[in-house]
């Protein structure tokens, strides 16, 4: 077989390249992240980003409500629960975001 015919002459590479951007292809370059993006697939993603963020308050409010009752509990309780009142104490102060 023959070198030069398994290979695409150069001028037929720049020209396909050239085809490819071609005003209907700039055209799509141009359009808005809205144009291109079907609305349904927009309200899926906004509604998917609610759902996470509705799901990390219910985390926070619960892990809120966890600490406020552990510093509820006196010390005789927190021996029962094999629980160190210093333990509480730091678990306690956390901020609602921290694990």
């Amino acid at each position: 077989m023959n070198n030069s015919n398994t290979h695409a002459p150069l001028g037929l590479l720049f020209s396909t390249t050239a085809a490819l951007v071609s005003p209907a292809h700039e055209a799509i370059a141009r359009t808005s992240l809205y144009e291109a993006i079907p609305p349904l697939t927009i309200r899926s993603t906004v509604g998917s980003a609610l759902r996470q963020v509705a799901a990390i308050l219910r985390v926070w409010q619960r892990r809120t409500a966890q600490r406020r009752q552990l510093g509820l509990l006196n010390d005789r309780m927190l021996t029962d629960i094999g629980v160190e009142p210093l333990e509480v104490a730091k678990e306690v102060e956390k901020p609602f975001w921290q694990a």
